[in-house]
């Protein structure tokens, strides 16, 4: 009985290893490939702006400025106010109510 109990908590514990380097495995993988994706978009945002060393593409990238500002600004929004999502409800429930007491009645969104 010995020798068998022992042969089978053997088995046993070698297939948990196995399980646990099969998902080791396996969020390596999904880990690099996550992490080279990010490298992907860093280079391709790099490669973005050297459109702003030819003069032609001043355009381009003072868009690129413009964006990445207002990505600043809206991530110090979110950490300035602690309920950004409650925060915009109130600005949406607010701009609809202007909205149905400037001759809007029916509360459609105006363009």
């Amino acid at each position: 009985m010995q020798v068998s109990d022992y042969l089978r908590m053997k088995l046993q514990s070698d297939r948990q290893l196995s399980l646990y380097t099969e998902h080791g495995f396996t969020s390596f993988a999904q880990a690099t490939r996550s992490t080279l994706s990010d490298i992907y978009a860093g280079v391709e945002r790099v490669s973005w702006y050297s459109s702003c060393l030819i003069p032609r593409y001043g355009d381009v990238c003072s868009e690129l400025m413009t964006e990445d500002k207002r990505l600043f600004l809206s991530l110090e929004s979110v950490f300035r106010y602690r309920d950004v999502i409650l925060f915009m409800l109130v600005l949406y429930f607010k701009m609809l109510e202007e909205d149905r007491q400037n001759e809007n009645k029916e509360g459609k969104v105006q363009g």
